[in-house]
C-alpha cells in the first residue's frame, strides 16, 4: 500500500513502522495527544475563544475525498498543551482495520516536525512559511502520512493512517488539498 504518487522506496521502513505505530497509539489513547514540547505554554483563554472548531472547517466531503468512501467524524478526548483544534475522521465500515484523518492546529512553531521525520519533502501549501510531507509503508502494511506547515506562528498537522493491509485510495493531492484548506482558514 502506498499513497498514490509516492514512491515508497524512498522512506525508511523502520520510521515508517515508528509513524504508523505512533499515529495508531496517540489516536487510540487520546485523540487530543501529542508528541509536542511539554515546556510549551498553554494558549490563553482569549486564543483558546477564537479557534474554530476544525470539524466544521475540514468537512466529511474533504474525508470523502481522502479515503474514496464515506469518512466519520470522531469525538476529540483529552487536552494537550499548545493544542488549539483538532478534527479526527474515520472511515466508516473498515473494522477491524483502520483508517484514520487527523487534522491538528497548535500553537507555536515549536510544534514543528520536520526534523523528526526521516526523508521528508518540502511540499507549497497555500499561504504557509514553509511545509513538508512524508510518506512511509509500514512491514505490516500499514500507510502513513504526515504533512505539516508553518503559518502565522502556528503549526497545521495533518495525519493519514491506513492499518491492517487496507487498500490505501488516499493521494498525495487529497491531503494537499486539506492542508490548503486548513491553512486558508487559519
Amino acid at each position: 500500500m502506498t499513497v498514490t504518487g509516492q514512491h515508497p522506496a524512498r522512506y525508511g521502513l523502520a520510521g515508517a513502522w515508528v509513524g504508523a505505530t505512533g499515529v495508531a497509539l496517540l489516536t487510540l489513547a487520546a485523540c487530543g495527544s501529542s508528541g509536542g514540547s511539554n515546556a510549551a505554554t498553554p494558549p490563553s483563554s482569549a486564543e483558546v475563544v477564537g479557534v474554530k472548531d476544525l470539524c466544521t472547517v475540514i468537512t466529511p466531503a474533504d474525508a470523502v475525498s481522502v479515503f474514496g468512501a464515506p469518512g466519520t467524524a470522531q469525538p476529540s478526548s483529552g487536552s494537550t498543551k499548545g493544542l488549539s483544534g483538532a478534527c479526527l475522521y474515520k472511515k466508516d465500515g473498515t473494522a477491524p482495520t483502520v483508517d484514520l484523518l487527523q487534522v491538528r492546529v497548535y500553537d507555536g512553531p515549536q510544534f514543528y516536525g520536520e526534523k523528526l521525520f526521516k526523508h521528508p519533502e518540502p511540499v507549497e501549501i497555500v499561504g504557509a512559511d514553509r511545509a513538508f510531507e512524508r510518506v512511509g509503508t509500514a512491514k505490516g502494511g500499514a500507510t502513513t502520512y504526515d504533512l505539516q506547515f508553518l503559518k502565522d506562528g502556528k503549526t497545521g498537522a495533518i495525519n493519514y493512517v491506513a492499518t491492517g493491509g487496507t487498500s490505501s485510495t488516499a493521494s498525495s493531492a487529497a491531503l494537499r488539498s486539506v492542508a490548503d484548506k486548513l491553512a486558508r482558514n487559519l
